[in-house]
């Protein structure tokens, strides 16, 4: 996973750190939303809608108002809170190749654990 330290957007409460998320380019056009983290006592407090709208607009207003190419890939538990702010469900051979590659490999490294 690449972080590129000026993408990334730090969420505060006061001087606590509560949430994180990054909106970074994936190559050709394409962008994901990645690193979404909210601190498990803040959970359920709009917050991490709140990141994922603050990451949104900058986003938009860097990209010049293009919203398409935007993708993220998330667990079956979390899909319900991006549906809510607008992501749909694609199916993964409509995603970028480097998002199918990650698709795969998380599949084979979660069939180990399970």
């Amino acid at each position: 996973v690449i972080t590129d330290p000026s993408r990334f957007m730090l969420g505060t409460i006061g001087s606590e750190r509560v949430a994180c998320g990054q909106i970074r380019s994936i190559g050709d056009g394409y962008f994901e939303l990645a690193s979404l983290y909210v601190e498990p006592s803040y959970r359920r407090k709009d917050i991490g809608s709140k990141a994922v709208h603050k990451l949104l607009e900058r986003h938009v207003r860097e990209t010049y108002g293009i919203e398409d190419g935007l993708f993220l890939l998330t667990l079956n538990k979390t899909t319900p809170f991006y549906e809510s702010m607008g992501f749909s469900e694609v199916a993964i051979a409509e995603a970028p190749p480097v998002m199918q590659a990650e698709f795969a490999i998380g599949t084979q490294v979660a069939s180990i654990f399970a």
